[in-house]
């Protein structure tokens, strides 16, 4: 596969943003503050529902991230107490996930009315979209973080944020999402569809559905495959308006033509991850993986013709290379028919002169080297031994005959 190529700063991902409750101007804890016990150390980032922020557990503890709830989305979702409650639902069912794909969730905890999650600080860097990977790196990748949203799904919860910049990878080649959403056990339909919008996110997102599930996270992860594989982005409009017009109409340009070897195999994946509609696309993180794992790594049939196509053009600069192979061949397997060819006549006329009445066994003898030299070389059928053992024997009882003492007279 091509190197991917550099992405263009009009294709650098713009933020289709829609209002919501990450649009404060500043973090709300500043660096060195103390909250909760704990020691702030930074503002890391603004997602849809809160602020993370790094920290330390007392003085001189463990790092973790607190992903803190804004005041104003709990008075908007509804009564303290109830989200509260299913605020810490979620983090109980969150607990129960068991993959490296996902940070470890350390607990809940409400502090000057706010709620907040704890969990393990990751030591990794967040993807850009500009990494140069080959195909076997971008397969395994995806898998990865199919691998945490099946994880997830499994205890009912979605992403709805999946982009490069919450997808992080540890020195040690581990791929972990950055932070793990609260998403549809703490929200009702009506808050959920008020999260931002990113060039990440599915048709549905932007269609304002009030059904959204994790195929819409599916779509997510086809728009980051696309973008590791071509080093572009499938909808590429400048403006909000017309990106969301291109997005719900799911129009785009075709892998291949941003590298004519990308395996059909990868185009099918990516197409089917890209679908318009939710029921065209895989219907669990868990089916993706199976072709994922399946897909070939091997050159398409394309770059398998243009190998032939090399091949062909290297033998016809040099025709000379088989022509004398060819001629070599011929000659050794003439030599050699022709050696046989004269053993098998001499040996021939050997026999011929046992078979003479005249030929004493001296003579046959002096022969018998000669024809074990050539049924040797050239082989002897078994007609010609047994002519030749006859022979033998004729000429032996000729010479026993000749030898005999005569009968004496009058006997």
């Amino acid at each position: 596969m091509k190197p991917n190529p550099p992405v263009s700063k009009s294709q650098t991902p713009i933020q289709v943003t829609s209002p919501g409750w990450n649009t404060a101007a500043e973090p709300v804890l500043n660096p060195g503050v103390e909250f909760a016990g704990f020691q702030i150390e930074g503002h890391l980032h603004r997602g849809a529902v809160g602020d993370c922020y790094l920290a330390r557990e007392g003085r001189g503890g463990p790092r973790v991230v607190l992903k803190i709830l804004p005041r104003e989305f709990l008075n908007e979702v509804g009564d303290m107490n109830e989200v509260g409650a299913r605020f810490q639902r979620s983090v109980h069912a969150l607990m129960l996930t068991n993959t490296p794909h996902l940070p470890g969730i350390r607990g809940y905890q409400i502090a000057d009315g706010h709620q907040f999650l704890v969990y393990e600080h990751i030591e990794g860097t967040p993807l850009t979209g500009r990494e140069k990977l080959d195909l076997k790196q971008v397969l395994g990748l995806i898998r990865d973080c199919a691998t945490g949203l099946g994880a997830l799904h499994a205890v009912g919860f979605m992403h709805r944020e999946l982009r490069p910049q919450t997808i992080l990878r540890t020195p040690q080649g581990r791929v972990v999402f950055a932070e793990v959403g609260i998403f549809r056990l703490t929200m009702d339909e009506e808050s959920s569809r008020r999260l931002p919008l990113s060039e990440f996110s599915s048709p549905e997102q932007f269609a304002g559905e009030r059904t959204i599930d994790i195929r819409s996270d599916l779509h997510s992860l086809g728009v980051l495959m696309h973008l590791l594989l071509t080093g572009s982005m499938p909808f590429t409009a400048k403006t909000s308006d017309r990106f969301k017009a291109q997005v719900l109409d799911g129009a785009r340009p075709s892998l291949r033509e941003y590298d004519p070897e990308i395996h059909p195999a990868v185009e099918r994946i990516v197409s089917r991850c890209l679908a318009r509609q939710a029921d065209d696309r895989y219907q669990s993180p868990e089916a993706l993986i199976r072709d994922l794992e399946a897909c070939p790594l091997t050159k398409p049939l394309k770059a398998q013709q243009k190998f032939w196509r090399e091949a062909q053009v290297w033998a016809r600069a040099h025709w000379l290379i088989p022509v004398r192979m060819v001629v070599a061949i011929v000659l050794v397997y003439a030599g050699f028919a022709a050696w046989s060819w004269y053993g098998r006549h001499e040996m021939a006329s050997q026999l011929t002169a046992l078979d003479d009445p005249a030929c004493s066994a001296a003579i046959a003898e002096e022969l018998a080297p000669v024809l074990t030299r050539y049924r040797n070389s050239v082989g002897l059928g078994a007609a010609e031994g047994q002519r030749w053992a006859a022979a033998l024997e004729g000429i032996l009882a000729r010479e026993a005959g000749k030898k005999a003492p005569a009968p004496a007279a009058g006997k």
